[in-house]
């Protein structure tokens, strides 16, 4: 019996939001870190383009009189893969995992909240991506891409940027129930967002599809990442990438809390 169904053995009625917030917390993180396939999953998809660019940075710094830079913006699309990979490998999956087999449907008949439900599965996938921060950043210091004013912007970025794509995972997760195709669909989603960010295509499609992509939400969290991390020059500003990626964020979640159902047949 998995952490999710012993919840359903407890109180029916828990005293307070709070207690219900965290017993889900608790049982939502419990539940994700036994998942010995979903943990490997998320720390590959993280890790290669991270050794990559580790690899290649030390090869040009053994090889030059200076230190080699992050090529190619490899930390931040790292960083971008890492997070995808928690909120949709870590997240969407095991919620689709839950309606597929009924669980869902049976926490529907207790008081608990569909919101407070969804927004629960944060806590541990937060502390995930914060793990995953501090390493991208640590990498970036030591290379000296990052000063002391830079990494107080790159974090805003980060929790504002896994924000949203929380948001959006909790959104695909809403009313799907095979978790066969959600989780093929989880795993080409992240290499599908950063080939179409705007990192590997400028160059080769057309102005039309260049300009398309700046809408693309991932191409503004690349890109307020590389502003600290490579010091490249967005478009847009990094405070106004912050309110794109925190209304786009906002706006999913409310859309969220109106469709995620219990149940596939649920449409209260």
């Amino acid at each position: 019996m998995n952490a999710i169904d012993r919840l359903l053995g407890r109180q029916r009625r828990l005293l307070s939001t709070r207690g219900q917030f965290y017993e889900v917390s608790a049982a939502s993180a419990k539940e994700l870190l036994r998942s010995s396939r979903s943990v490997f999953t998320m720390i590959v998809m993280f890790a290669v383009i991270l050794v990559i660019t580790l690899s290649l940075t030390g090869l040009v710094s053994s090889t030059s009189s200076g230190p080699g830079p992050a090529l190619n913006g490899g930390l931040s699309l790292s960083l971008t893969m890492g997070f995808m990979a928690i909120a949709f490998v870590g997240t969407t999956v095991p919620l689709v995992s839950y309606r597929g087999r009924g669980t869902l449907r049976l926490l529907g008949t207790t008081p608990l909240r569909r919101l407070l439900f969804v927004l629960a599965q944060a806590p541990v996938r937060f502390g995930i991506a914060a793990g995953e921060f501090f390493i991208v950043a640590a990498c970036a210091v030591a290379f000296g891409h990052v000063g002391a004013p830079a990494f107080a912007r790159l974090a805003v970025t980060a929790t504002i940027g896994f924000a949203m794509l929380m948001s959006f995972a909790f959104l695909l997760a809403s009313r799907m129930s095979d978790s066969d195709f959600v989780s093929i669909v989880s795993s080409l989603l992240p290499l599908i967002a950063i080939l179409s960010s705007g990192s590997f295509i400028h160059d080769i499609v057309p102005r039309a599809v260049q300009i398309l992509v700046n809408y693309v939400p991932t191409t503004w969290f690349i890109r307020a990442l590389d502003a600290d991390l490579n010091g490249t020059h967005s478009p847009l500003s990094v405070p106004v990438l912050w309110s794109l990626m925190a209304g786009t964020a906002a706006l999913t979640i409310v859309l969220t809390s109106v469709i995620f159902n219990w149940d596939q047949g649920d449409r209260d």
